[in-house]
């Protein structure tokens, strides 16, 4: 990722609002390409990727017991090779259904889990140029237009932190999306479904319907400390 001139310095800014709050765990400065000239430049939005960014440590320690349960699981296997089938029933025995299985998609359920949001601010102060990669083609970078990415060359402004009724509203939003995208009960028609069945072999045989998913949801204790539990 290309840098620009005050990225660092945009980067401290949203760290302090970071360690100012528990319920912010990561930040980025990155931005958001997509922005129109009349976005709000002082206003934090979800982050999409974990570039270039700050987690706090209260953080970086809470979400360690998750993600080495989500280690454990690439013993002995090369990264490219990872089961992918394995690492979604782990993702679901704690509630969510994120579709990644990279240790990015890990970072965001131990988020999740742990009530905690990644946001970013408006204005891009980083270039993503990662045009070939692991989970990138040429042909995937020039469709998310992060090549017409122009970089914020000013100091960056205040930014605001997110009132307490913007704060629920990110986090449910974060929930809504995780625990709907991939829900049991409607694999076989939600968009996606084929992709996801052809990559990754599922439904798991598990899986017993909709009333086991629902009810068991339903009785979850809300942000949990985390666990290392296996499936």
């Amino acid at each position: 990722m290309l840098l620009a001139p005050h990225y660092l310095t945009a980067l401290g800014a949203l760290a302090g609002l970071a360690l100012a709050d528990e319920r912010i765990g990561c930040v980025a400065a990155y931005g958001d390409h997509r922005a129109g000239a009349g976005s709000d430049p002082a206003r934090l939005i979800p982050m999409e990727h974990n570039w270039g960014f700050a987690l706090t440590r209260r953080h970086w320690l809470e979400r360690q017991p998750l993600l080495l349960a989500y280690r454990r699981l690439l013993a002995g296997v090369d990264y490219r090779d990872r089961p992918h089938r394995r690492i979604h029933e782990f993702f679901w025995s704690h509630g969510y259904g994120i579709e990644a299985t990279s240790q990015d998609g890990a970072k965001h359920l131990a988020a999740l889990v742990l009530g905690r949001l990644r946001l970013r601010c408006v204005p891009c102060y980083g270039h993503y140029v990662g045009q070939q990669g692991l989970h990138w083609s040429p042909a995937f970078y020039a469709a998310s237009g992060h090549a017409e990415t122009r970089l914020c060359l000013t100091p960056p402004p205040r930014f605001e932190m997110p009132s307490d009724q913007r704060m629920g509203e990110l986090l449910e939003g974060n929930e809504t999306r995780c625990a709907d995208g991939w829900r049991p009960c409607c694999w076989k028609t939600r968009p996606g479904a084929a992709r996801l069945r052809r990559n990754c072999r599922w439904p798991p045989k598990t899986w017993s319907g909709c009333c086991t998913w629902v009810s068991w949801r339903a009785s979850r204790t809300p942000r949990a400390t985390a666990t290392t539990s296996m499936p």
